[in-house]
């Protein structure tokens, strides 16, 4: 309602002062006209109420959170086991290898005795023949160098 120049301007002067008081009340209860049913809906979300209010939701949430948190304890603990055992293993892959180069060391030297030893069979064995021979000839005094004619060669 627009001020009129026409009447006394105290007429002008009541209708603004009623207009500044009535518009602030009137937009305040046009405003807060649902405010009860909004607060009754942010009560209803923010109270426990059998699952389907947010405070529910947060306490699913804070119940499955300390279920993670024990599984990811165990799951470090199992890490931590683990790591230990491949730290054993790999220990005793360590002496494994230790305990194979020691072995391949003494088969060496046994493969390297044996050569030596089978180079010289031959040198043995003619010496030995050898002495045989000479021995066998000394134990039988009458031997015969030509061939023995009464034995018949078997079949």
């Amino acid at each position: 309602m627009p001020l009129d120049p026409d009447i006394p301007w105290g007429w002008n002067l009541l209708l603004f002062a009623i207009a500044a008081a009535v518009v602030p009340i009137v937009t305040s209860w046009i405003a807060n006209r649902g405010t009860k049913a909004k607060l009754a809906a942010i009560a209803h979300e923010v109270r426990p109420n059998s699952g389907t209010s947010l405070a529910d939701a947060v306490n699913r949430i804070e119940g499955a959170q300390v279920v993670a948190t024990e599984q990811i304890a165990g799951i470090r603990e199992d890490v931590g086991g683990i790591h230990s055992e491949i730290r054993d293993v790999r220990q005793d892959i360590a002496g494994v290898r230790a305990d194979a180069r020691h072995d391949r060391r003494v088969v060496a030297q046994a493969q390297q005795s044996l050569d030596e030893h089978l180079q010289a069979v031959p040198g043995l064995l003619a010496e030995t023949v050898a002495k045989v021979e000479a021995s066998h000839i000394r134990k039988c005094p009458l031997r015969n160098d030509k061939p023995d004619t009464t034995r018949t060669p078997r079949r």
